[in-house]
């Protein structure tokens, strides 16, 4: 078994080019490659990443699909039986004032986007936790941070039927609906042979400024990446941040769903209607008139 690392890094905001080298400089230990997709790989962009791995290769990409369609053509094109697991990354444009939420908890400009980093790179250490995960146990197909896992429902568009009809078309019979809301991860190379079938192609995914309140294709990518991982028979490891948060999360996943039974008011179905939900019975309420 190859113990060979692929590090697949999508640069779009080359200010934060600093910091993800920073973090990849704690890859110690085990040979590895880094390949850096972008529509917009400069001259000192490439100059600055080979100043710091000079065998690194660059791979021009049209802007679209945002990180997912580059990272999808980026394995299309590799021998993934060279590689134990492929860590994601991508650049964010997060700033101070920007407030996301995931899981009920608001994080504040860039954190969020470092939790996920973190959770695989934030020292020699937690790398090296995450590579022996990897070698020792192969029921292990994702690592990411407990943070940012997200399960994917229907009162999303982008988590509803066309996510269910996606998956369909690729013959992918979902086991979890959890997923990495940010796509930042590491994920076992052998689960990802699927993104080759030549229905995941280029011209499924709009261009790069669609928001996600449209609902588009990259977005149900999102989830897939994996949900694919899990249909496959791999479970997953989170990797927890903060004690606190690790208590919250384990109470919210166990009640949330009786919570959601006895009285809901939320969005569903093909046409996103909205719907309230009293002891598992499902009204439809009416819509505004515009």
């Amino acid at each position: 078994m190859s113990e060979r690392v692929l590090v697949v890094f999508h640069l779009y905001y080359h200010n934060h080019i600093s910091y993800f080298i920073s973090k990849m400089k704690n890859i110690t230990g085990v040979e590895w490659d880094l390949i850096v997709t972008g529509n917009n790989l400069n001259g000192n962009a490439v100059s600055t990443i080979r100043q710091f791995k000079p065998d690194a290769q660059f791979m021009q990409t049209d802007n679209v699909g945002y990180d997912i369609w580059p990272f999808i053509q980026c394995i299309k094109t590799i021998d993934l039986s060279k590689y134990l697991y492929v860590i994601k990354l991508h650049t964010k444009n997060e700033d101070m004032e920007t407030t996301i939420h995931f899981n009920g908890i608001r994080f504040r400009g860039n954190k969020w986007v470092r939790l996920m980093v973190d959770a695989l790179l934030a020292n020699p250490a937690r790398f090296t936790k995450t590579h022996n995960v990897f070698l020792n146990r192969p029921s292990i197909g994702l690592i990411y941070s407990m943070d940012v896992n997200v399960k994917a429902r229907d009162n999303n568009i982008e988590s509803g039927d066309m996510l269910t009809d996606e998956l369909a078309r690729l013959n992918i019979i979902p086991q979890s609906m959890d997923f990495c809301a940010g796509t930042i991860f590491a994920v076992r190379a052998s689960a990802l042979e699927y993104l080759k079938d030549d229905k995941i192609n280029k011209d499924i995914f709009p261009p790069s400024k669609a928001s996600h309140n449209s609902g588009t294709l990259t977005h149900t990518y999102e989830r897939i990446l994996c949900i694919a991982v899990s249909a496959q028979g791999y479970t997953k490891k989170l990797i927890r941040s903060n004690y606190y948060r690790y208590c919250y999360f384990f109470f919210k996943q166990r009640f949330q769903p009786l919570l959601s039974w006895i009285f809901e008011i939320n969005y569903h179905g093909r046409l996103h209607e909205k719907y309230l939900t009293i002891f598992g019975f499902r009204f439809k309420l009416p819509s505004k008139k515009r």
